[in-house]
């Protein structure tokens, strides 16, 4: 399925379902319709564009990636007792998550795939 294929439209009082390319509602939230545009959106994205199979299988690649390597394991320990540490400096804006990252692939000389660090902050 394609993105063209489906859409986000208006229903009942301000609420939004997804339609089909041909005009059909194939879900409105159980008749209640979602309540922003955003929400429907997420849904349609999910549901019927495969974010659902996307996210299984970044968790599955995660896994993979945690189990090849026993460092792995302690690096996203370290990533989580640094991201306490630094937890004030992070809200004030003064270090960034991609520092922490960096830190840890400098001190471990490896380098952390894109989707172990959004799956590690879950």
């Amino acid at each position: 399925m394609e993105k063209d294929d489906y859409s986000v439209v208006s229903f009942k009082n301000d609420r939004y379902a997804i339609s089909d390319k041909d005009g059909n509602i194939i879900d409105d939230a159980n008749g209640y319709g979602y309540k922003t545009k955003g929400n429907a959106y997420r849904v349609l994205s999910y549901k019927y564009l495969g974010g659902k199979q996307k996210a299984s299988l970044q968790k599955r690649d995660y896994r993979k990636w945690i189990n090849e390597n026993p460092i792995h394991k302690g690096v996203i320990k370290e990533f989580d007792n640094l991201t306490e540490c630094y937890f004030k400096e992070i809200f004030r804006g003064e270090t960034t998550l991609n520092d922490i990252w960096k830190e840890l692939e400098e001190s471990h000389k490896i380098t952390i795939p894109e989707f172990v660090k959004k799956e590690a902050i879950k």
